[in-house]
């Protein structure tokens, strides 16, 4: 069971006001809220002739939701490595969540306190207020919850990596990264997660965690494009591509790409085109591979 739980929790998890579907997403769920705490009346205001209690009220949403971006922005300024998109989970997610909601609980009691002539300070008015907070909060932030991994993707908010040809196998960030665009000998071009790839560039998909890494070659540069896919998933889309074969648990490669292999039949490593990355191949699959080699005329590294 821990094991279960510490495998949710370091499931990825899209970084909320990482990008443009966040923000969307994030002023929708604040508009709702405001919907709902005019239809719950909390800090006392529980008549409706009060002309200024929907603008309370409304002021009220604004005051919760912010609070949830200012814990965003404080953290982040204390703790900027804490904030890497490519590497955010439900586990840092919850611990946002977990400063959040005693810190609307504090804000809005300054709010109310200041600005709400209903509301009068005392034990049962904080009950009252701590049980509308979280009653609110779970219908904003539950959904939330579940719905964000399924409108915001990971990826939207991770930069795309690049490599030099013949270089090591180091990303470093592009200001801006090109969307590949195909035709590939005839077929339709491979849809990833709505990026279009040309399957016959690909030198091979590594899985890593929850990510796959696909390296592939384009305009002239290796690039790595990741996405929360599984290789066995992978291997469903391009298996109209013969040239794309598993060879090992974590690895599907690109035979028209590999320029030498070596090794034996217990341990064979296959080296690739434009870049001095290898990729291994599992014990039951080097006979496979070492006929594949000699057919292909790939030569064997001494």
């Amino acid at each position: 069971m821990q094991e279960k739980i510490t495998n949710y929790l370091n499931e990825p998890y899209p970084l909320l006001l990482a990008c443009r579907k966040g923000f969307i997403y994030y002023i929708t769920m604040m508009l709702i809220q405001a919907v709902l705490l005019n239809v719950l009346q909390p800090l006392g205001l529980t008549n409706w002739n009060e002309y200024h209690k929907g603008l309370v009220l409304s002021a009220y949403s604004v005051i919760y939701s912010a609070t949830y971006g200012f814990v965003y922005l404080i953290y982040s300024t204390v703790n900027p490595s804490f904030f890497n998109p490519e590497a955010w989970t439900k586990r840092k997610e919850l611990r946002i969540l977990l400063i959040f909601f005693p810190a609307t609980l504090l804000t809005i009691l300054i709010f109310a306190e200041t600005s709400v002539q209903e509301f009068q300070l005392s034990t049962e008015s904080l009950c009252s207020l701590i049980r509308y907070n979280c009653l609110t909060g779970a219908c904003i932030v539950l959904p939330f919850w579940f719905l964000a991994p399924k409108i915001i993707q990971p990826e939207d908010s991770v930069p795309p990596t690049t490599l030099d040809v013949n270089s090591e196998l180091q990303p470093k960030k592009l200001k801006t990264a090109p969307t590949p665009v195909v035709s590939s000998g005839g077929k339709s071009p491979l849809i990833i997660k709505n990026t279009h790839l040309d399957a016959a560039n690909i030198l091979f998909a590594e899985s890593g965690g929850n990510y796959l890494y696909i390296y592939h070659i384009y305009d002239g540069k290796v690039h790595q494009l990741k996405k929360i896919l599984t290789l066995n998933k992978f291997e469903e889309l391009v298996s109209a591509y013969p040239s794309l074969k598993r060879c090992q648990k974590s690895f599907v490669v690109n035979i028209n790409h590999i320029v030498a292999w070596e090794g034996t039949l217990e341990k064979m490593t296959l080296h690739m085109r434009d870049c001095s990355h290898t990729v291994s191949v599992s014990e039951d699959l080097s006979s496979e591979f070492k006929e594949l080699m000699e057919l292909r005329s790939v030569p064997k590294l001494k």
